[in-house]
């Protein structure tokens, strides 16, 4: 069957994008092959089934309301957060390409990056989109919040979710993607569609882009649990692992082997959760552009 004539809601791309995220052999990840003690592979596709009918059923809602739908129908389907990043990253997309059609996710691929219809759609939101989200964000409990002086999750929601995620944006890239419109997102959509990630498999260029971006980057759900220096240990094996030698030489695979037990010698805390946000949102973005990334990449919509 020809990828480019299959048509899928946004829920069913979604669910698409969580199961490619989830099914990727990264490090200090849940994939098919690791766990962590309260999660593991099947809620991971479970809870993205449960985001992806939630989202077809309030696709046409407002921002906070979706955000909200897609977190408690997660919880509901495995009782943990497998994703809130996910869901935040994902939900502002949602949105525009159902406002604007989905050739304004297309558009954020130009050469110009334009992201102007997803800054204005955040840049609307209200009070009440941002009582949900913070609801969405308090019953989900994610790691290494801490408490803030201003416009802090459990204190009352702004007038528009964008102050409170541009306060938030120096030490959480989640936010960051709000703050500044989904600068690093689009990056690394464009580069799974480069020639050099078309080249493997969508498998292989996902767990490859994750190497790329954590040399880049510190992660920064390790930072906020772990603290800065643990990021920037991580940055630099990441970057080892890069160095070594092409991808899925004998020696990459060795530092990449380093690298994921480094990630979870301390139960989970190391995990480089916001890294795999960043990611589903870039593949939903690609996935515009190219379902399947490839007539050799068959369409997955089950695993």
């Amino acid at each position: 069957m020809d990828n480019q004539s299959i048509e899928m809601t946004c829920g069913e791309r979604a669910r698409w994008t969580i199961v490619q995220e989830a099914t990727a052999i990264k490090a200090g990840n849940v994939h098919p092959q690791a766990r962590f003690e309260d999660m593991d592979y099947a809620a991971m596709i479970a809870a993205g089934g449960a985001i992806g009918e939630a989202i077809d059923r309030g696709a046409d809602s407002a921002l906070g309301p979706l955000v909200l739908d897609c977190t408690l129908a997660m919880l509901e389907a495995v009782g943990t957060n497998t994703g809130l990043g996910t869901i935040l990253l994902l939900a502002p997309l949602i949105r525009c390409e159902r406002l604007h059609g989905r050739k304004i996710l297309t558009d954020m691929l130009g050469e110009d990056g334009s992201g102007d219809p997803l800054r204005r759609l955040l840049a609307e939101t209200t009070a009440a989109d941002s009582a949900c989200i913070y609801r969405a964000i308090a019953v989900s409990k994610p790691g290494g919040m801490g408490v803030s002086d201003t416009m802090d999750v459990q204190g009352p929601p702004p007038d528009s979710i964008v102050p409170a995620m541009c306060l938030a944006a120096p030490y959480d890239d989640v936010a960051r993607q709000y703050c500044h419109g989904y600068p690093e997102v689009v990056r690394y959509a464009k580069r799974l569609l480069s020639p050099e990630f078309l080249a493997l498999s969508l498998t292989d260029a996902i767990r490859y882009l994750q190497i790329v971006i954590l040399s880049e980057r510190v992660d920064s759900l390790i930072a906020r649990k772990c603290g800065r220096a643990v990021g920037m240990e991580v940055q630099s094996m990441a970057t080892s692992v890069l160095q070594s030698s092409h991808y899925g030489g004998d020696i990459f695979e060795m530092r990449w082997r380093e690298l994921d037990t480094f990630l979870r010698c301390d139960g989970h805390r190391r995990n480089p959760g916001t890294t795999a946000d960043l990611i589903a949102a870039a593949l939903y973005i690609a996935s515009s552009e190219r379902m399947g990334f490839g007539a050799t990449r068959p369409l997955v919509l089950s695993v």
